[in-house]
């Protein structure tokens, strides 16, 4: 027979083991430029992460502070049917972080660079350095090279790096200035997750049924002397 704190060890479990969250994808494709460019103004967030800029203080268009900016054409863009983002200065880093605060995983993104169009560049390098800040506090770097070759070429870059804080990246000195950056893959970290008002709801309601169980089992084995 299965003990009443062996079902309130199972239960405690069963509820705090949240399952992984599914991968996102922040795509941008909502920005979709109808003609020429499209700015986006401040920070950029999507489905509860936040990208922004170190020049979005102080660059600005249209007396607006622009933190990022869509290809102008298909030809230079590395999503054909929706839009990718470029950082606003060449000098820029680009950080992406949970608005809540939540640690997470960074699976993957795609990456070019901005001057791989059709305006004569020929077959090229450029690097970018990433920067990772873990949840303990520790940081990890990391540099990747993408190849341009006169078009507009996607750079699938894997990664999945865990519990991190948040990540950024920037280009290499020395290597060019602009970014293009698309389908950033990413997933909130098992850790990160915290349980949702009914999971606690029912934690509490199965620890007061185990609790009546207990008490209910010790007054059953009470033992009960009389005397003659």
């Amino acid at each position: 027979m299965i003990s009443t704190r062996k079902i309130l060890v199972a239960l405690t479990a069963a509820v705090l083991t949240t399952p992984a969250s599914a991968a996102t994808v922040i795509d941008f494709d909502e920005l979709k430029p109808d003609r020429g460019r499209t700015y986006v103004y401040g920070s950029y967030e999507s489905n509860g992460y936040r990208l922004s800029s170190s020049v979005c203080p102080v660059s600005n268009f249209n007396g607006q502070p622009s933190c990022f900016v869509t290809s102008a054409n298909t030809i230079n863009n590395i999503d054909r049917v929706g839009a990718a983002l470029v950082n606003f200065a060449g000098s820029a880093v680009v950080s992406l972080e949970r608005i809540d605060g939540s640690v997470f995983t960074l699976e993957s993104l795609v990456l070019a660079s901005n001057t791989n169009n059709s305006s004569g560049f020929g077959v090229a390098t450029q690097d970018a350095v990433f920067n990772f800040n873990l949840g303990d506090g520790s940081t990890v770097t990391r540099t990747e090279t993408i190849s341009s070759t006169g078009v507009a070429n996607r750079n699938l870059l894997s990664f999945n790096v865990g519990a991190i804080s948040s990540f950024s990246f920037r280009p290499s000195v020395g290597t060019g200035g602009f970014l293009q950056f698309d389908d950033i893959t990413v997933s909130q970290d098992v850790a990160g997750a915290v349980p949702e008002p009914s999971t606690w709801a029912m934690m509490l309601l199965g620890f007061g049924f185990v609790g009546g169980a207990m008490r209910s089992a010790k007054r059953r084995h009470k033992l009960t002397v009389s005397y003659a």
